[in-house]
């Protein structure tokens, strides 16, 4: 799995459009090699996400006021994707190198601008914690069909946990880590 094929997986959760926000370049004004193909790819997504549920779509990257903006100007349920820790192991005696990559995936509601009281938190986080479930039983479908190319997303460890809110600008909802393993030659 890379970074490109979690974009392309995950995309398929959330409304196209939502998805499109995070294509900030004009078309044609773009020297990364790949960028237009992946527009192009979300583009012809189906009309209607794996997960109507979410309004909004968020690459966690590495500037934090473009995420701070992209998350506030969300109200409702979104999907976020954020790359953590990749890890590997010194060569065998055979050569073989184990490779782990972890990434993590915020189910995460946000739109008060007060905040919320503990009734309505406690409301939010269960209703994340079943669009978590919902989006885990999906993938395990996709990945006993290999829906999702040669990804195996579930075969490693994963956890659940609460956001901090302080992080996420006020959202609040569980994230979900998710480790693959693979051996390097």
């Amino acid at each position: 799995m890379d970074v490109i094929d979690s974009i392309k997986y995950f995309a398929q959760f959330a409304p196209k459009d939502a998805v499109l926000k995070n294509f900030e370049r004009m078309e044609g004004y773009n020297d990364i090699p790949g960028y237009e193909e992946l527009r192009a790819y979300v583009k012809e997504l189906p009309d209607h996400p794996k997960m109507p549920e979410l309004k909004g779509f968020v690459l966690a990257g590495h500037e934090e006021d473009n995420l701070k903006d992209h998350i506030k100007s969300l109200n409702g349920y979104f999907l976020m994707i954020e790359y953590g820790i990749l890890q590997g192991s010194r060569p065998d005696k055979v050569g073989v190198r184990d490779f782990s990559f972890a990434e993590t995936i915020f189910l995460v509601h946000h739109g008060n601008k007060k905040g919320f009281d503990i009734i309505q938190e406690s409301l939010i986080m269960d209703e994340c914690e079943r669009l978590s479930r919902k989006l885990l039983q999906q993938m395990e479908a996709d990945d006993k069909e290999e829906l999702c190319g040669n990804t195996k997303f579930l075969q490693s460890a994963l956890s659940l946990v609460p956001v901090d809110s302080s992080r996420m600008h006020g959202a609040i909802g569980w994230g979900l880590t998710i480790s693959k393993n693979t051996v390097l030659f």
